[in-house]
């Protein structure tokens, strides 16, 4: 994603599957705590919970992606 490449990443697509059923992201070591949260937030299963999926003028609108400490 914001390095080029996925978050979820097995040798097999069930396995990629699992990974992402069980949120087992992966991170470069190179990559900033603020992106890592920034990309969790956006992946959240549930998708009332994920970053910026409320609606509009809700404490969980498109505004919060903004507000986030990454940008």
């Amino acid at each position: 994603m914001i390095n080029g490449d996925v978050p979820f990443k097995a040798s097999h697509d069930y396995q990629t599957f699992q990974l992402i059923l069980n949120r087992k992201l992966t991170f470069p070591e190179f990559m900033s705590e603020e992106a890592k949260d920034l990309i969790d937030k956006l992946l959240n299963v549930d998708p009332d919970l994920r970053l910026g999926s409320g609606s509009y003028e809700s404490e969980n609108d498109i505004n919060m992606i903004r507000k986030h400490p990454f940008f």
